[in-house]
């Protein structure tokens, strides 16, 4: 079994925002956040090289963003990172992804 790298983050991100992201670049630090996307559409949108620009990018990891039968087994999976503060959704299929994540942390979320 291996063990997912999570790169430490204020806030993740379920779904990926080029517009989210944009704006929350002039607000917070860098490397703050954490963007989970499905493995194919970070393949196929060029995700982490898109992403790549913006200071508030801690890192892109492949997970069940659009499965919302899969969203509280991946949570259950999904490695807190260690200054999460909060989980947001990106886009529309990210809310079911994030309300997940934010219960099996325990944070605020959608």
């Amino acid at each position: 079994m291996s063990v997912m790298n999570v790169p430490d983050a204020r806030v993740v991100m379920a779904g990926y925002s080029a517009g989210l992201l944009s704006d929350l670049d002039g607000l917070l630090p860098p490397r703050s956040v954490l963007v989970l996307e499905e493995p194919e559409i970070i393949r196929v949108r060029r995700v982490r090289e898109r992403a790549a620009d913006f200071a508030c990018l801690a890192g892109v990891l492949p997970a069940a963003t659009q499965d919302e039968d899969g969203a509280v087994p991946m949570a259950a999976g999904m490695p807190r990172p260690e200054g999460v503060r909060a989980v947001i959704p990106g886009v529309e299929y990210g809310v079911v992804a994030a309300a997940a994540l934010a219960a099996e942390w325990g944070l605020p979320g959608a």
